[in-house]
C-alpha cells in the first residue's frame, strides 16, 4: 500500500514540472508549490514548521484559490515568475487530491503490484 501524500505530491509535480519548466529554479518552484497547501496538516513536510497548524483544518482554507494566493504572496519577492510556479504547484496539488478522491476508499491509497 503507497500513501499518497510527500512522495505522490512530490511525483505529480515532478511530471509538470518536466513538461512545463527549463530551469531548475522554477523546477524547484513547482515542487515546492506541490508540497504547500498541506501546510495546514501539523505532521507535513512544512506543517512541522507552521506553529499555527494546530488551528487550521486540514484541507481547509489552504486548499482552496484564495489560500493558494495567499501561501504564495511573499514569494512575490522574488519575481513574478517564481510565485506563479508556485502557485502552479499548489494548484497541481490540489487537482490531484482531487483526482484522488474519486477513487472508492478500498482503492485510493492502494497500488496492486500482484
Amino acid at each position: 500500500m503507497i500513501v499518497f501524500n510527500f512522495l505522490g505530491h512530490l511525483i505529480i509535480g515532478s511530471v509538470v514540472g518536466l513538461f512545463i519548466v527549463q530551469s531548475p529554479l522554477l523546477f524547484f518552484c513547482i515542487l515546492f508549490g506541490s508540497l504547500l497547501p498541506d501546510i495546514d496538516l501539523r505532521t507535513s513536510t512544512l506543517g512541522r514548521y507552521n506553529i499555527f497548524s494546530r488551528w487550521m483544518k486540514h484541507r481547509g482554507h489552504c486548499h482552496s484559490l484564495f489560500g493558494i494566493l495567499l501561501l504564495a504572496f511573499p514569494f512575490l519577492l522574488f519575481g513574478v515568475v517564481v510565485f506563479e510556479f508556485i502557485a502552479l504547484g499548489a494548484v497541481v496539488h490540489i487537482l490531484s487530491d482531487k483526482l484522488i478522491s474519486w477513487f472508492p476508499r478500498k482503492q485510493r491509497f492502494q497500488l496492486k503490484i500482484w
